[in-house]
């Protein structure tokens, strides 16, 4: 039985991978860097998780279905407003460098006129 027990509410779906693709790489890697082992035993206030409690600790987190998870979905109006602000962006990116390419355009017509009426 843990001696605590905290919500996830604020873990995402993508967050949530990423914790489990730690905890799978604490559980693969044989040696851990200083600071990455203070993080793993509290600045050895404990020992680590050795890895059948890790995997014991993925299955729990992965059997978990009803999480509050936050949406980042394209439902979400947060994301939403995120992807048209960046299409936005794209859109305008294209302009400039569409009205870039016309100038350009022109210019080699006007070159090309000036060479065909003799002026170069």
């Amino acid at each position: 039985m843990p001696l605590h027990s905290t919500a996830i509410e604020d873990v995402d779906r993508y967050e949530l991978a990423t914790i489990l693709a730690g905890l799978r790489l604490l559980q693969q890697t044989p040696a851990l860097p200083l600071e990455i082992e203070e993080i793993a035993t509290d600045c050895n206030e404990f020992t680590p998780l050795d890895p059948e409690q890790i995997d014991a600790l993925c299955e729990r987190i992965n059997a978990v279905s009803e999480y509050p998870w936050r949406d980042v979905t394209e439902d979400d109006p947060e994301t939403a407003a995120m992807e048209a602000r960046i299409a936005g962006l794209f859109e305008t990116i294209e302009d400039v460098a569409e009205t870039e390419r016309a100038s350009e355009v022109h210019d080699q017509q006007m070159r090309d006129r000036a060479y065909f009426e003799g002026g170069v």
